[in-house]
């Protein structure tokens, strides 16, 4: 999991070491916002814009940030139905953090920080904000950067051609290994034939005299 920090959030991490990698679908995109006076931490996935908002952060909850955010993200996907690995594997042992690099995604992000600030001003109080309620309304928000298609239809495309390609590559693998066992029969068929054809042609031992 690769988890792409702006600077506001790198600096509340204490400007943790970053990789240098070029930008991906499967990012993640993280950043820090305040909602009534309260930090507040949002995660989008850079392919899907599926988000998740955790209210009333410190920055002690956020080191490692993979250990904080993995067991968020599972608990949204499962919430929406899918598997915990549907935007692929959360091991917070395994994230790493580098710096934001797509600027259409940073401005998605701005947008869902933007209604989660109006959520919570609607419910008159961060506190009394319903989470997942919002978080349905997070994953069905539609944007011109994803051609109007909500977050939990890109991701349920997303893991209808994951299953597609995975049943072609097993069907594939299903058909060489059959093509293997009758090249193998064959092969064994024909030394079979050469074998009797040998028997067949080679001279009789002659008998001795009685």
């Amino acid at each position: 999991m690769l988890l792409r920090c702006t600077t506001r959030l790198l600096e509340l991490l204490a400007d943790p070491m970053t990789e240098a990698r070029p930008a991906s679908p499967d990012d993640w995109y993280a950043n820090v916002f305040w909602v009534q006076r309260r930090k507040c931490l949002l995660v989008t996935h850079a392919g899907t814009l599926f988000s998740v908002f955790a209210p009333t952060v410190r920055a002690a909850d956020l080191r490692p940030l993979g250990a904080f955010v993995a067991p968020l993200i599972t608990h949204q996907l499962v919430a929406e139905g899918f598997p915990a690995g549907a935007l692929g594997p959360l091991d917070p042992a395994q994230a790493t953090i580098a710096r934001t690099a797509d600027r259409q995604v940073l401005g998605c992000i701005n947008d869902v920080a933007l209604a989660c600030q109006h959520a919570a001003a609607d419910a008159g109080s961060l506190a009394r904000l319903d989470l997942q309620a919002l978080h349905q309304r997070l994953q069905r928000n539609i944007t011109s950067a994803r051609d109007y298609v909500p977050p939990v239809y890109l991701l349920a495309d997303r893991l209808q051609q994951r299953r597609r390609f995975n049943e072609h590559s097993s069907a594939l693998a299903e058909g060489e290994a059959q093509a293997g066992a009758g090249r193998l029969g064959r092969l064994l068929a024909v030394e079979r034939e050469s074998a009797t054809v040998d028997q067949s042609e080679s001279p009789g031992r002659e008998r001795g005299p009685p």
